[in-house]
């Protein structure tokens, strides 16, 4: 009887920008070897996900079948597609040793699961964690030092109003002009009121806008006081931003936020270009 096997594949959006890695490749792989080995193929699974944690929707997906015995085997181009974070690749192993999983890599075969065969496989994994810790440091000393230089730097999602245009620390802000028709507007109730001359008060602008049917960028699409206090006080619309205002370490390939600086040590940087209003 042929064994059962799910097929998983993964790729960051950067990584398939980046080293033109591909999730189709992946699958057309992990077919042929799956056919070769004489199994039988019931999923085939796509994440498009970062390599720093197991917690995906593709890969728990995955887990569960293997959970149910609905497959008794899973096939992965190579060891790093799994994951990327040591310490999550050996849990796994175990885990899966301890409930008769077999998990195929194709390009060095079926995992022994021994200590010795968990050691030579977990060595890529090794690898490509040191390697996007050093990545991630180059990244950092490139943004911090184009911050010194007076540089904007783009980090996390682009505020309302705005998109990011380029990748890693050439990345920049560039205005999203649909959006900031709306910041015009907040900013202008706010101070001046809705032709009334009377300033409206943050709740009011919230409740306007969801009247006018207009969406946030929040998954509720709806926006709340909080989101508008936070548009009113980033000085980025009046063309400032800053760079550095938390400190950060790495712990087992993962960054952890330590503490938020006191604004007196931000980089400040003039970006005149995006500011929208005086």
């Amino acid at each position: 009887m042929s064994k059962q096997a799910v097929i998983y594949a993964r790729v960051s959006t950067d990584e398939q920008a980046e080293k033109g890695y591909s999730l189709e490749s992946q699958i057309t792989m992990c077919r042929e070897y799956a056919h070769t080995g004489g199994m039988k193929i019931i999923a085939e699974i796509r994440d498009e996900f970062t390599g720093s944690t197991l917690d995906r929707p593709g890969f728990s997906e995955a887990e569960s079948l293997l959970a149910r015995r609905e497959a008794q085997a899973i096939v992965i181009t190579e060891a790093d597609r799994l994951s990327r974070n040591a310490a999550d690749t050996l849990s796994i192993y175990e885990q899966w040793a301890d409930a008769g999983i077999e998990l195929h890599f194709c390009d060095s075969g079926k995992v022994n699961f021994g200590e010795e065969s968990i050691l030579v496989n977990g060595m890529p994994v090794l690898v490509a964690q040191y390697e996007r810790v050093q990545f991630r440091k180059r990244t950092m000393n490139g943004r911090y030092n184009k911050a010194r230089n007076g540089k904007p730097v783009m980090n996390g999602t682009p505020p309302y109003g705005y998109r990011k245009k380029g990748k890693f620390e050439e990345a920049e802000l560039v205005k999203f002009e649909p959006e900031l028709k709306v910041v015009r507007d907040i900013f202008n109730w706010y101070t001046m009121g809705n032709g009334t001359g009377t300033p409206m008060s943050i709740s009011a602008i919230a409740n306007k806008l969801n009247e006018m049917g207009i969406p946030s960028t929040s998954p509720s699409k709806k926006w709340t006081k909080c989101r508008i206090s936070r548009m009113l006080n980033n000085e980025i619309y009046a063309g400032v931003t800053y760079y550095g205002k938390t400190r950060t370490k790495t712990k087992a390939g993962k960054v952890t936020v330590i503490a938020k600086l006191p604004k007196e040590e931000w980089i400040k940087i003039p970006v005149p270009n995006l500011a929208v209003i005086d």
